[in-house]
């Protein structure tokens, strides 16, 4: 008996192995096989000669196949042999497909990209792009390829068309303001994107002309290629000479450093343009510092130009003092200070304590381009002797002359 039920048991396990095999390997083929991963459907596109078979899932798409241009005709959705349009989620079987024929209308950019396109049935309306010309180009209408004929009735045409941009530059005007000034030749009053010329020198009697500038006051020489916008030009010009008071009230000068003295300042921008004085040849300044000077006790006045407001010899160094030992009178030695100009040293009343007010002009010859980088000058003063020298000074002026 129990030899019985051994070998009944031995068969029902080799049965059920057996099963089991059999369900896996019908699995296994399932997911191998084409149909295993959805339906096929054929895309039947008639004559054409490119019919395609898929295997597509519900939640497949024809995206790849749909509003695409075939000959002289589009794809713009499909049907079935009934001629009902077909989604591929509404599919449970395999079928076979066609096409729903239309037309496509196209648009390009004056680059030839294509920027738009339309699909429809013949005869039915669309929407025209919008466009917007690159800078400096102005949009006229839309060309059709091959016979420049404009875009009229936006409907869908028997066949497909391609369309492009057709554009004209845009025009751009100058307006000049001559500041009394004569040009030194005619002024070309329109330009566009293409244009590229010279603007020319302005003439004004006694005066030496800067350059035209625009309204945002940057300097405008030429219109270059590429160039765009209405522009108002005003013609600028500098004289090469000024004279300005810096300062009426009085200062008191000790021996205390240079640093620690009065400065005075001339913004030279606001009177002479130096770079233009420059560009004429113009290569120094004389420069005459003018003051009332009196003494309330003797000794020695100095007078220092600057192209900065720092003093130093060594520019680590913020509390030099005695910089006017550098100097005998109405003689300057080398100084390493990149900032300083010139110096001067004088007496006012020698030997004595002269407490009474006198006029001085100390004038100084300084190299223009020392000043092009700042275009700003700083007066300092100091004072020597052998005890107590003390000075007073009043009525700063300058006057600035350029000089070839």
């Amino acid at each position: 008996m129990n030899k019985k039920l051994c070998i009944l048991s031995f068969i029902v396990a080799v049965l059920l192995l057996a099963t089991t095999l059999s369900a896996c390997s019908a699995y296994n083929g399932a997911n191998n096989s084409e149909e295993g991963k959805g339906i096929k459907v054929t895309l039947d596109y008639g004559d054409k000669n490119i019919n395609k078979t898929l295997k597509l899932s519900s939640n497949d798409g024809l995206d790849d196949y749909t509003n695409v241009i075939v000959d002289d005709k589009a794809v713009i959705g499909w049907v079935d042999e009934n001629g009902n349009d077909v989604e591929v989620s509404n599919l449970s079987d395999n079928a076979t497909i066609y096409p729903k024929w239309g037309v496509c209308v196209r648009f390009f950019n004056e680059n030839y990209e294509e920027i738009a396109k339309r699909v429809g049935v013949q005869g039915a309306s669309y929407p025209i792009p919008a466009y917007q010309a690159k800078k400096g180009y102005k949009f006229e209408s839309w060309l059709e390829m091959g016979t420049n004929e404009p875009l009229t009735l936006a409907v869908f045409p028997e066949k497909n068309k391609d369309f492009f941009a057709s554009y004209t530059y845009q025009v751009y005007t100058i307006d000049y303001d001559l500041q009394g000034g004569v040009a030194s030749a005619e002024l070309q009053t329109e330009y566009t994107v293409q244009s590229s010329f010279e603007l020319p020198t302005v003439k004004k009697q006694g005066l030496l002309f800067c350059g035209w500038f625009d309204e945002y006051n940057q300097k405008i020489t030429e219109i270059k290629s590429d160039t765009t916008g209405n522009m108002y030009l005003t013609a600028k010009f500098t004289d090469t000479t000024f004279s300005t008071i810096v300062r009426e009230g009085s200062s008191t000068v000790t021996d205390s450093g240079i640093e620690n003295q009065q400065v005075d300042f001339v913004d030279i921008s606001n009177f002479i343009d130096l770079d233009t004085c420059k560009k004429y040849g113009y290569t120094k300044l004389q420069i005459t510092v003018s003051m009332d000077v009196k003494e309330e006790f003797d000794g020695y006045q100095h007078c220092f130009l600057y192209s900065d407001s720092y003093v130093g010899v060594d520019k680590s160094n913020s509390s030099l003092k005695g910089l006017f030992y550098k100097y005998m009178l109405g003689e300057q030695e080398q100084v390493s200070d990149p900032y300083f100009l010139a110096g001067y040293r004088f007496e006012h009343g020698a030997g004595e304590n002269n407490g009474n007010w006198a006029r001085y002009n100390i004038t100084f010859t300084v190299d223009l381009s020392d000043l092009i980088s700042s275009k700003k000058l700083f007066i300092r003063y100091s004072a020597s002797g052998i005890w107590e020298d003390t000075w007073i000074n009043r009525n700063i002026a300058v006057s600035v002359n350029a000089i070839r």
